[in-house]
């Protein structure tokens, strides 16, 4: 997310939510690491580079939701590195639980090209399931989150929520170049949904109940979404709602809203996907050492579930 504070730098990523009297420091302080606002965040990494790709949310002890872009090239096809997720902490210098990916599911409805919105930048079934090689452990600061399978309307003005990411922390502007940076910790705002008919009509350009839009909330003017946010849950009533699955690239929120994927026009494929690993509607890549890459399993609909 942006910040204000200094005239020639933009701060993104999950940046900064003024609310009440709550100070920013405390809040992505490591000395608060104990005891995290998000215990179901984690973020999702490249395993050699170090690289933060992602943003992800915990939804059983061996299993992470994020968005399919984020594991998958433009085509559809998973990307040839080896992902981890770090979990249990709120600053990624700082000790805690990193286990690698086992297993990618997507729906076989993804195909990585956008199909709708404004310059097509809605991907319809954005979403991806990571199953660990190792469940999380049960401890402080780690606490899978449930996914709502409600296709309630999602009230503006009304459903706001606080979104934690992992992503880009600040943009610095020097003569002529962009330099990016990110500081390895969890930062937060407060988002409050459009309209689902205002989504329709100004984003998604289709009617379409599959995704819904949100913007940052007036408590945290100067803040915006930014790379490596992708992948952030929307929580309501302590089940995830919608998976972050389109963040604009000036990470200013002006030239478009943010897009969320609701888990509940998925809830077949994820309840699949949380106890199983082949079923029909997905496409399964399993990690394979020597060619450090996910092998894919294509859609195996005919095959028994394990």
């Amino acid at each position: 997310m942006k910040s204000l504070m200094l005239p020639s730098t933009i701060a993104c990523g999950l940046l900064v939510f003024f609310y009440s009297s709550i100070k920013v420091e405390a809040l992505i302080s490591p000395q608060l690491a104990a005891q995290p606002q998000f215990p179901h965040v984690v973020a999702v990494i490249d395993k050699f580079s170090r690289r933060t790709i992602c943003t992800g949310a915990l939804i059983s002890e061996a299993a992470v939701l994020t968005a399919a872009h984020c594991v998958t090239d433009e085509n559809g096809k998973f990307l040839k590195k080896h992902f981890s997720i770090i979990a249990g902490t709120i600053d990624l210098s700082t000790p805690h639980v990193e286990i690698p990916v086992a297993i990618l599911i997507v729906p076989t409805a993804y195909n990585g090209r956008g199909q709708a919105g404004v310059n097509d930048l809605y991907r319809v079934a954005n979403l991806a399931v990571l199953k660990l090689s190792a469940r999380v452990p049960k401890k402080s600061g780690i606490k899978p989150m449930p996914i709502s399978s409600s296709r309630d309307n999602i009230k503006a003005k009304v459903d706001k929520a606080p979104v934690a990411g992992f992503g880009i922390s600040q943009i610095s502007h020097h003569s002529s170049r962009r330099v990016v940076d990110n500081d390895g910790k969890l930062h937060f705002a407060l988002m409050e949904p459009l309209s689902q008919s205002a989504c329709n009509l100004l984003v998604l350009l289709t009617e379409d109940d599959s995704a819904f839009c949100a913007k940052i909330d007036a408590l945290s003017e100067g803040s915006s979404l930014c790379a490596g946010d992708d992948g952030t849950p929307y929580v309501l009533n302590s089940k995830i709602v919608g998976i972050l699955t389109y963040v604009p690239k000036t990470c200013n929120g002006v030239e478009t809203s943010p897009i969320f994927t609701r888990t509940s026009a998925y809830a077949d494929f994820l309840e699949n996907a949380i106890k199983h690993t082949y079923f029909d509607g997905a496409r399964v890549g399993h990690y394979v050492p020597w060619y450090n890459d996910y092998a894919t399993s294509g859609n195996v609909e005919a095959m028994q579930v394990p």
